[in-house]
């Protein structure tokens, strides 16, 4: 039996289930119903169209351009009607060619200036079936608004096969749709799609399988997808077309120009595959008709029924599921759904639903990500809580990564280890008291542990006034030696910046850099254990740091980070080399420059060093104090020598001796 705390627990979990499920559900579909909601779900349609690309172009309907070629081959302005005896010879052409009927998306309204052309189109209109273009909109009188009907006159309409409306339904600029006409003015007319299509009369649709108004156009491709031949071409004499090219076909003419001069460039309209002109459009709605090929698509009251049913259970399904699963169920929906929508593109079905799995579902999992990321860092803070009156900070973060770590021991690695330390830090303490002490170490560590973390450094513990910080662990850093000379170049810049605010003494930080082998985990008691790093390279760092007092550095780097360095951008001068105590092999040290080194002061004092190496006490001697004149920067080091050499003419080095400094104290 399930106790009360547990039913509780089920109740909320599925009460933040439903909540949120029925939260995306309302929220779809308030969106699926707005303008943006549309071209969303068509911009996808819009996008697997062109993934299926273009289709076999309908082999009953042409198209006759009258685009710029014909134009220039009548010498007649881009930007002017063409005379209706060209459009009279053009249809006795077309008869002549066996056409099954011919539609013109054009409006011959009213009478030409030319009695006799308007006489031979009315007679060319006996010859064949012709439909002619009727136009429909929109005009204002006195404020108010009319329909307006332009059609031809009656000369020209008693000879045609059909009058048709020529209006294209657009939404954004885009034809999508088959026109419907709803005003009563033209209910009387079909459209020019539809007679191209033989629908000539609207009592006509009762016994023809027309689309529906929620139905879209199958467009065949880009522009001039559908056979188009340029009407002086079809008009040409002297190599006239073949005849199977119109024989038997239905003949749209029309409008298509590039240039799109004036009032042409209201006839192009955007679809799927670009911008085409309204003349091919028609032809493509007729195409459809005529074939029973258009896009089949459920009225927008069904596909809300369906979408909202379908996009409430998947809902559902991601808010029960865990982070993990449910990105992976989001992901694999939203695959399953363009499969299934471009197998229905195949055989004209159009499916929505995109924004389901490509917005709500999406936003859904991340809410669901978001609480459980709520959840499990209150439960990660818990812990942290009770660790952290036990354990250092440093060491609960790491066992929030791996809880492994929560037992003895380390590994030996190749890292890169700093150490810093305030010049005269004694002295500046006695000066200033204890709590303005701590509040200068306060930020002080604060500014430093910045310029350590910034290079991806750990501070692995403050020891008074000093920071040993550690590269290339717990995280492996295959360049920690770089990182490690960039933080020591950083703490430079950030103790200049905490200087210039004035608010405690001047501060000088020394600091070593050495790079080794050392073991690094948690070393303590059983009980009491903490993070950190050990070894002779680690002891190494910190009597590099040490001395900078007796050469006058800030900035010491030892030759194994110099030679990690490998190709790098800092600036080196060669200290010399020093003995530590309990080390036989010397370590050559190089002062970190943030400045460019002259070069005939580097020869000078490379110089000094190399006769120091060489035993010639005398000519080093000699050199030194040439260079502790003239420059202020190496004085504590030369004279470091200079007291060396003197140890060295009372007491020779041995055998061994390399040039090295022995450094017996720190």
């Amino acid at each position: 039996m399930i106790d009360a705390a547990k039913l509780k627990k089920i109740r909320r979990a599925w009460t933040r289930r439903l909540l949120l499920s029925v939260i995306g559900t309302t929220a779809w579909l308030w969106g699926f119903d707005t303008i943006p909601g549309q071209n969303y779900e068509f911009a996808i349609h819009d996008m697997l169209v062109r993934l299926q690309g273009p289709l076999p172009p309908p082999e009953d309907v042409v198209v006759v351009a009258l685009d710029e070629q014909t134009f220039r081959t009548f010498n007649l302005p881009l930007d002017r009607p063409l005379p209706r005896e060209r459009h009279a010879k053009l249809i006795k052409r077309l008869a002549k060619l066996g056409a099954k009927r011919v539609v013109f998306d054009i409006i011959f309204a009213g009478q030409s200036s030319n009695p006799d052309w308007d006489e031979e189109l009315a007679q060319s209109l006996k010859s064949m079936p012709v439909v002619l273009g009727v136009e429909y909109g929109l005009a204002e009188s006195g404020g108010v608004q009319m329909s307006e009907v332009i059609k031809p006159d009656p000369f020209l309409a008693m000879n045609t096969a059909a009058l048709a409306v020529t209006a294209m339904q657009t939404e954004s600029g885009a034809s999508r749709y088959f026109y419907r006409s709803v005003d009563p003015s033209i209910s009387h007319y079909s459209t020019l799609s539809e007679a191209g299509g033989g629908v000539l009369r609207p009592e006509m649709r009762q016994t023809t399988p027309l689309p529906l108004s929620s139905d879209l156009i199958t467009f065949y491709g880009p522009a001039r997808s559908i056979k188009t031949i340029s009407m002086y071409q079809v008009l040409e004499e002297e190599v006239p077309i073949p005849a199977h090219l119109i024989k038997d076909k239905v003949v749209f003419v029309g409008l298509s120009m590039r240039t799109g001069l004036g009032a042409m460039q209201k006839d192009s309209f955007q679809t799927p595959f670009g911008d085409v002109f309204g003349v091919e459009i028609h032809a493509t709605q007729a195409a459809n008709i005529l074939d029973e090929q258009w896009t089949r698509r459920p009225s927008i009251e069904e596909q809300k029924l369906r979408g909202g049913i379908l996009c409430f259970l998947v809902c559902l399904l991601v808010v029960s599921l865990r982070p993990q699963m449910g990105f992976f169920f989001t992901a694999a929906l939203a695959g399953i759904w363009f499969i299934l929508t471009f197998l229905a593109l195949q055989i004209q079905v159009f499916l929505a639903g995109a924004a389901i799995v490509t917005i709500a579902v999406p936003l859904l999992c991340l809410v669901n990500t978001l609480y459980w990321y709520i959840r499990t860092r209150k439960k990660q803070k818990q812990i942290e809580g009770a660790f952290a009156c036990y354990l250092s900070p440093a060491m609960v973060t790491q066992l929030k990564q791996n809880p492994a770590l929560l037992k003895l021991g380390g590994e030996e690695l190749v890292c890169s280890a700093i150490f810093t330390d305030i010049k005269g830090f004694t002295t500046i303490s006695e000066t200033l008291g204890p709590m303005r002490v701590v509040s200068m170490l306060n930020s002080y560590f604060s500014d430093v542990s910045d310029a350590v973390t910034d290079e991806g450094g750990t501070v692995i513990k403050f020891i008074g006034d000093a920071v040993f910080a550690l590269w290339g662990a717990p995280i492996a850093q295959p360049d920690h030696a770089q990182r490690a000379v960039r933080a020591a170049l950083k703490i430079q810049e950030v103790v200049e910046r905490f200087n210039e605010r004035g608010e405690y003494p001047k501060l000088i930080t020394r600091v070593g850099v050495n790079t080794g082998k050392m073991v690094v985990g948690n070393l303590g008691s059983s009980k009491r254990f903490d993070y950190t790093a050990i070894g002779d390279s680690v002891n190494l760092a910190a009597r590099v740091e040490g001395v900078n007092k007796y050469l006058g550095s800030t900035v010491l780097v030892t030759q194994d980070s110099v030679t990690q360095l490998g190709q790098h951008p800092f600036m080196f001068l060669k200290m010399g080399a020093i003995r530590v105590v309990g080390k036989e092999i010397p370590v050559s040290l190089y002062r970190l420059l943030q400045e460019p080194f002259p070069e005939a002061d580097r020869a000078r004092w490379e110089k000094a060093l190399s006769l120091f190496s060489a035993r010639a006490w005398d000519d080093a001697e000699r050199a030194f104090k040439e260079i502790m004149e003239s420059r202020a920067d190496l004085a504590v080091a030369s004279q470091t020598y200079c007291d060396a050499l003197v140890e060295f003419r009372a007491t020779a080095p041995g055998e061994t001796w390399q040039g090295e400094l022995i450094m017996d104290h720190k």
